[in-house]
Order: C-alpha cells, then structure tokens, then sequence
C-alpha cells in the first residue's frame, strides 16, 4: 500500500514539474529566447511529452534556436503525431 502511495506521489510529483519545465521553454520561446527554449523543451521532447516533441519541431522546421533542419523537424513531428497530437499531424499532411 505505501508503495503504491509512494509510486502516485512522485508520478504527481514529476507531471508537475514537467509542466513547469514545460511553461519555462514555451515562455523562453515567446521572448525570443530561442536557444533556451530548445534547451528546455529537448529533454521533456525526449521523455516523449509531445507537446514539446511538437514544438521542437516547429524549431527545426523554421531555425529558432537550432540549425534549420527539415529532417530534424519531421522527426519531432512524427514522434508528436504518434503521441496524438494533432498540429503535428497537420504539419506533416
């Protein structure tokens, strides 16, 4: 029982703090600060938070805070795409 108490706890836990790591690059990326956002949303990108998946995507695809890079892109997307987001799906046709 205290395990599984234990085990929901830190789940919690870390949801939360991927949202906050999350808000911190999406506002990174609204101020401009394109290599920090890229910072902060490629480790959430590869947990598999596709929201970040997504947004790497749109990085790579137009050259904020990364190398433009098409192929990079479409990697992110299809990862978000697979995750059910649907702006990713879009992207990719």
């Amino acid at each position: 029982m205290l395990a599984m108490f234990l085990a929901i706890s830190l789940t919690g836990a870390t949801g939360r703090a991927m949202a906050a790591d999350f808000d911190k690059a999406k506002a990174a990326y609204e101020a401009g600060d394109y290599a920090t956002a890229a910072q902060e949303f490629r480790p959430l990108a590869e947990t598999g938070d596709a929201k970040s998946q997504f947004n790497l995507g749109v990085m790579y695809e137009n050259g904020h805070g990364v190398a433009q890079d098409n192929a990079a892109a479409i990697k992110w997307y299809r990862r978000a795409a697979k995750a059910g987001h649907a702006e990713a799906q879009y992207n990719l046709g």
